[in-house]
């Protein structure tokens, strides 16, 4: 891609920005991509409504990075041409311009392709890098999803195969359509296969805090702890727990437990922590009682522990029985990975769950 232009491949489109500092920007979360009116070297304006629905690439570059933008940006429309499906992403250079006097600004819009589909956005007050403070003299992507929520980011100057392919594999993760919910006849079943196919997976045990996107948004899928089984066993049901605890949060915040200090609700890690999973089932769901008798427990149902040390635990009731044919399993990680394992009665039940997203 020579220039600082813009490269199409037929009907598609990755934003690739290359901005040393950004749009003019509303004040906006970081964890989504921000409202912006910028101007292209021909005097039109672009705005980010142009991006909804689409895997937006933003690649940040300053004075300093600029040179290797189109490396940067070649890269990933060339990975993203792969994986991607057309009209599903966007390349775009951005250029920072922010602080460029007034009798310089037509040579800089000069500096640009003169092909108007090759336009790039001149951001002349410094938005993107107020709002996402992008570290200098490198190259900074931005990966946003089909919603705008922020996927990742990602620091470098010379161009990353591996980082490429990572940020490929997570634009075409987003756009993968999410699957119909079952009838309520058919979803314990549905949920059930969704949880057996957990344990198929190779996880590390790890629930440190991190950014993640919203809505959809995840931990590595090598990475996990007990409440990222149930949530990916729900994911593969049509059902965004993230989405909807944080939904529920941010309207009824306290109604569910105050144990980290938090002042608000917080879209990364709320849906990974048991206490508000099982306050989110009580309020959005059925509670069940936590009885002895293993015939309560029925394929799909949800059961909470309280284990060794006062720590909370999660799991998915499945259709298999122990050995000795008295107790239903359960898919849950106790930090060996999803296990399919005979542990109903283990520990002493907190909670019993069922959830099928219609209420």
């Amino acid at each position: 891609m020579p220039g600082n232009g813009f490269t199409r491949a037929g009907m598609t489109v990755v934003m690739v920005l290359a901005v040393a500092g950004g749009c003019s920007a509303a004040a906006a979360s970081p964890d989504h991509l921000v409202p912006f009116s910028i101007e292209d070297q021909f005097k039109q304006t672009h705005t980010e409504a142009e991006f909804t629905g689409q895997a937006t690439a933003l690649v940040w570059c300053d004075r300093a990075s600029r040179k290797v933008s189109a490396s940067w940006a070649d890269s990933l429309e060339a990975a993203f041409a792969r994986a991607l499906p057309p009209a599903a992403w966007q390349v775009r250079i951005v250029a920072h311009t922010k602080g460029a006097p007034f009798f310089v600004k037509g040579k800089i819009r000069g500096s640009f392709s003169r092909d108007p589909d090759r336009w790039a956005l001149l951001d002349w007050k410094g938005g993107i890098r107020a709002t996402y403070d992008p570290p200098p003299d490198m190259i900074t992507i931005l990966l946003f999803g089909p919603e705008g929520g922020l996927l990742g980011r990602w620091s470098a100057l010379e161009v990353d195969t591996d980082q490429v392919a990572e940020i490929s594999r997570m634009a075409a993760a987003a756009l993968k359509p999410r699957p119909p919910v079952p009838e309520p006849a058919q979803f314990p079943a549905a949920l059930v296969a969704a949880a057996r196919e957990r344990t198929s997976h190779r996880v590390i045990y790890d629930g440190s805090y991190r950014r993640i996107a919203y809505p959809g948004g995840d931990v590595p899928d090598s990475l996990g702890v007990c409440c990222d089984v149930v949530i990916r066993a729900y994911r593969a049901v049509g059902i965004d727990l993230q989405r909807a605890v944080h939904e529920d949060m941010a309207a009824h915040f306290s109604a569910y437990p105050d144990r980290w200090g938090l002042s608000g609700p917080d879209a990364n890690i709320d849906h990974r922590r048991v206490p508000n999973l099982q306050t989110f089932f009580t309020r959005h769901g059925v509670s069940l009682s936590a009885t002895d008798d293993p015939a309560d427990y029925r394929p799909g149902d949800l059961v909470t522990w309280l284990l060794p040390g006062g720590l909370p635990h999660i799991g998915i009731v499945v259709d298999g029985r122990s050995a000795d044919g008295r107790r239903p399993l359960i898919v849950h990680n106790i930090g060996r990975g999803p296990r399919l394992e005979d542990v109903l009665f283990r520990f002493p039940i907190t909670g019993h769950y069922r959830y099928d997203g219609s209420r």
